[in-house]
């Protein structure tokens, strides 16, 4: 479920890990090849937030274009999902996302991590 909290729009956290291997539940060892958003179309947003559960949530919406991490450089745009209906046949109505990322295997993040003032108060 897509969700937003404050200074930042509905998305979608995506990490990209290479090699390793599953142990206790949980992913061991590789190399963390990228981290970032998924994000959803502003009319996606706006429907999104009359709808249950959501339409409860009392934070404040911030939009693709003020929040920091999607409006700076080409980022939010290159990663914006296409958004189809699924085919008749299930049980209640429900939304497909689409999106092709190319990611580098040896590729490490940015050791400086999120620009400054992105991250969500804590």
């Amino acid at each position: 479920m897509p969700g937003w909290y404050r200074r930042r729009t509905t998305h979608i956290r995506v990490k990209t890990i290479t090699g390793g291997h599953r142990e206790d539940g949980g992913w061991r060892g590789g190399n963390s090849s990228h981290t970032g958003q998924l994000y959803f179309p502003g009319e996606f947003n706006e429907r999104l937030v009359r709808t249950e559960p959501c339409s409860h949530n009392n934070v404040p919406r911030t939009t693709n274009a003020e929040d920091l991490l999607y409006s700076s450089g080409d980022e939010g745009s290159m990663t914006q999902l296409d958004i189809g209906r699924v085919p008749a046949g299930f049980v209640r109505p429900t939304i497909s996302a689409s999106i092709v990322l190319g990611i580098h295997p040896e590729a490490t993040p940015p050791p400086g991590g999120m620009p400054p003032g992105a991250r969500p108060p804590g």
